[in-house]
């Protein structure tokens, strides 16, 4: 079976941080438990290097950001060496590299056959301390994903994938994501936004206005209300209109909603069907439309309309809140798009790819020979990353981006992790992405993901966010100057669900190393006066003991299947435990506590790999997982005329004195009668 791990492949911006080490711990368990499970697995790992993260911290270093990247990508690929994660590293990958980028400007060039990538003037949302446009998905709340200043609108050419041409099908799809975490589903629901409801068009001299409400009707209508960005408020002969529309629609939209109306007043328009027509800076593009019918609820707004009103025919229809992707990108560290601006044959795709960063921005038209500009526009960093699980199942390729064999025999992704925030954004867009390759045949699946997890945040002793730049932050990288990987691996993934954010002890990553040092010594104690083979049908003469290991070898297995991963981690601890018995009477059997060694080893290998590889002789072959499984024996208590002997499984009741403590006890003594309470307890009393 072929099983695919992977974690959001990270920001070539910096040094590593802990939130690395928490995803990429998971995703190395999850990688390293299926293989022991015998699964061919892809583990991948490459580097997101265009874009504003790595251009901003370029320039705030005072260098180019293609060395600042390189230098950037050298020093993650040694911590992630020496964290030990378990990755194809000859899978690598690297968005800013033309192997790499020439495939995306060959994907944008198909979209752009498809009629699903166009440039035309848009409202946008613009980060002026960014300098560029955003995504509405990288906009929320009116702030910069990236830099977390305040976004303002802007009207301005630029490229846009029309993702609303697929928002039918990437809502009915949120239904099949059973996998997923419900929160990354929620949030998609939301951002597509599906809603039923009536449609209907109003007449003007300057065009028509298209209205929608979320009713099956819309009531008689009194006026209609436009958005400043509307085509009707910019058309207006009134220059005080125009500059007041040019105002609001700098304010960002949440801010338009939130607040009263400042620009509320009529444009002098009346439509054909007698109502007047008015701008209100409250109303938002959305669900497809820019305007809104008014019903009448403000004295003031209501006197200078007048009494009369308009029942308007209206159509059921469906509208989405989702938007198109904006993808244009005024930065320089991006992946260039391939297009010519020619002025007779108008965009015109560059006939030879890649198109790279320092290609002459003039030159002759691929289709008239006349000299024109090229864009010089680069593509949003989420279009890099919207199809890299794809190029990830076959890198090498130089015919195409990835051979359909190869992705329809690795994908669906089957574990997917990274953060929450990205439900809305590189979710969205990876699931847009596959879709459209479905349609054009290169896959043959139209969902990406099967699982997808959401990890939580490692937040600093304080409870907030890291920050390196604040001093907050804790670098990996000196924590494995100081410790093992596989204390670090432990403390990260100990006490807290992966889904929840968890509070950062780096003490806790010093009780870990005592803890694996401790218990090292134990095993290596006991290998090196009892080395040999393992002999698997060799019992360990204690039952009890025996299926107490085995049981937590079991229950460590299906957390490891659940990614329960903090329970995991404390049944790392009750195996060393369980395991201590066998170990201190190793010398009366020392075969079957060789076998039981071996099976625990193999069961904690994916939670701390380099302990168990350092003590692992090469003569037991690769690891795999025990094959022996959990007893389906429930445990009871074992009494001696009321007081404890241990437990036992229940279904050895009957033989309850075969067992060495219950038999210790009972020397000299006679049993009288037996007391079973069911699934509780059994005592025996005597005389």
């Amino acid at each position: 079976m072929h099983r695919y791990v992977l974690g959001m492949f990270p920001y070539p911006s910096g040094t590593a941080h802990m939130g690395h080490v928490r995803v990429y711990t998971i995703t190395d368990t999850v990688a390293r438990h299926a293989r022991l499970h015998g699964h061919a697995v892809l583990h991948p790992m490459g580097w997101d290097a265009f874009g504003l993260p790595a251009e901003n911290a370029a320039i705030r270093q005072g260098v180019d950001p293609a060395a600042w990247t390189a230098a950037n990508v050298d020093t993650l690929r040694d911590t992630f060496r020496r964290m030990r994660w378990s990755f194809d590293w000859d899978r690598e990958i690297d968005t800013s590299s033309p192997d790499y980028y020439r495939w995306t400007q060959w994907l944008f060039l198909r979209l752009v056959e498809r009629g699903l990538a166009v440039r035309a003037p848009g409202w946008v949302n613009h980060c002026p301390r960014c300098a560029t446009v955003l995504a509405d998905e990288q906009a929320t709340a009116g702030v910069c994903w990236r830099c977390d200043g305040p976004v303002e609108r802007r009207r301005i050419p630029g490229w846009t994938l029309r993702i609303t041409a697929y928002a039918q099908r990437l809502w009915d799809g949120l239904d099949a994501l059973q996998g997923w975490d419900p929160r990354a589903v929620a949030v998609q629901r939301h951002w597509i936004g599906r809603t039923e409801g009536a449609r209907a068009t109003v007449h003007t001299e300057r065009g028509p206005i298209e209205l929608f409400v979320a009713r099956d009707a819309i009531e008689p209508v009194r006026a209609v209300f436009v958005a400043p960005e509307h085509p009707i408020a910019w058309a207006s002969p009134d220059p005080a209109l125009r500059a007041a529309a040019a105002e609001a629609v700098r304010r960002t939209e949440i801010d338009r909603v939130r607040e009263p109306a400042r620009l509320r007043r009529p444009t002098g328009i009346t439509s054909v069907e007698g109502l007047p027509v008015w701008v209100d800076d409250s109303v938002v593009p959305g669900m497809g439309v820019e305007a809104a019918p008014w019903f009448g609820g403000d004295p003031d707004v209501d006197a200078r309309i007048g009494d009369g009103s308009v029942a308007l025919v209206t159509e059921p229809a469906v509208a989405f809140r989702l938007r198109d992707w904006s993808v244009g990108r005024q930065r320089r560290w991006g992946c260039p798009i391939p297009i010519w601006c020619c002025p007779s044959c108008g965009d015109v795709p560059a006939d030879a790819l890649p198109v790279r960063l320092d290609a002459p921005t003039t030159g002759p038209c691929p289709r008239c020979g006349r000299e024109v500009v090229r864009e010089v526009d680069t593509l949003d960093t989420f279009v890099d990353s919207a199809w890299y699980p794809f190029r990830f199942t076959d890198p090498h390729r130089e015919d195409v981006p990835f051979g359909r064999e190869q992705a329809d025999r690795w994908m669906p992704v089957d574990t997917y992790v990274g953060g929450l925030d990205h439900a809305a954004q590189h979710m969205l867009y990876v699931r847009f992405i596959a879709k459209v390759l479905f349609d054009e045949g290169m896959i043959g699946f139209d969902e990406p993901v099967a699982h997808f997890v959401c990890n939580g945040m490692v937040l600093n002793p304080q409870g907030r966010r890291m920050s390196k730049s604040a001093g907050t932050g804790v670098d990996p990288a000196t924590l494995l100057r100081d410790h093992p990987p596989d204390a670090i691996r432990l403390a990260v993934l100990a006490d807290a669900p992966v889904e929840r954010d968890r509070v950062w002890d780096t003490d806790a990553v010093s009780a870990k190393e005592r803890f694996l040092t401790r218990w090292g010594a134990r095993i290596d104690a006991f290998l090196d006066a009892w080395p040999g083979e393992v002999h698997a049908d060799r019992p360990w003469p204690d039952p009890v003991a025996e299926a107490r290991v085995r049981d937590r070898i079991a229950a460590l297995g299906g957390d490891l299947e659940t990614l329960a991963l903090h329970n995991a981690v404390a049944r790392v601890h009750q195996l060393e435990a369980a395991l201590d018995g066998v170990l201190d009477a190793a010398a009366d059997a020392p075969d079957a506590a060789r076998s039981l060694v071996h099976d625990v080893l193999a069961a904690v290998s994916p939670l701390i790999p380099d302990f168990v590889g350092d003590r692992w002789p090469a003569s037991w072959g690769e690891p795999r997982w025990p094959s022996a499984q959990a007893t389906d024996r429930v445990e009871i208590v074992v009494q001696v005329d009321g007081r404890t002997v241990g437990r036992i499984p229940a279904d050895r009741v009957e033989v309850v004195t075969d067992d060495p403590r219950v038999a210790r006890r009972l020397q000299g003594r006679t049993v009288l009668r037996t007391v079973h309470v069911p699934g509780r307890l059994v005592n025996l009393v005597t005389r």
